[in-house]
């Protein structure tokens, strides 16, 4: 009866949350549609199409960053004491380094999670990044999308690198 008590008390001591699925998750309907977003962003990288890119934007002058960490933080100080981390290249400089790529270059995406509110979606990744076949970088990615005029466009991407 103990062993019972103590059970049902650890039980009921749990957050709910712990095991809650998230209420935004992505709906039917538009699960295909950000899918396909996804996927023209990766296909673009591949053609090396910055004009392909673009279009899957709301604007070029969106949140479009790598977050460095503490130690490349450190070393840009030495020259900028209030260098925050986040790279300054935003979109255009991504498009210009995919179109000017020299070698064959591919971005894969796993564990891709969709969360969505009406015309907001959260779409949260790993990555790695490949130059020539090879692994160069991976990490964790994040983009925000809205949906205007029934079509899924990115607002915002941010995410971490690390040598492979």
């Amino acid at each position: 009866m103990r062993v019972a008590l103590a059970a049902f008390a650890l039980l009921v001591s749990v957050p709910a949350t712990a095991a809650a699925p998230s209420r935004w998750e992505v709906s039917a309907a538009e699960r295909p549609a950000i899918e396909a977003v996804i996927e023209k962003f990766r296909l673009a990288i591949i053609a090396k199409d910055g004009p392909a890119l673009s279009d899957l934007l709301i604007n070029s002058r969106i949140v479009f960053n790598q977050l460095a960490d503490q130690a490349g933080i450190d070393e840009a100080r030495k020259a900028d004491r209030h260098y925050d981390g986040l790279g300054n290249s935003g979109f255009s400089g991504f498009a210009r380094a995919v179109t000017g790529a020299k070698v064959p270059i591919e971005e894969r995406f796993y564990n891709v999670r969709i969360e969505q509110d009406g015309p907001l979606a959260l779409v949260t990744f790993d990555f790695d990044y490949l130059e020539d076949g090879k692994v160069e970088n991976r990490g964790l990615e994040h983009w925000m999308l809205r949906k205007i005029d029934g079509t899924w466009k990115i607002f915002s991407v941010v995410w971490t690198s690390r040598g492979n």
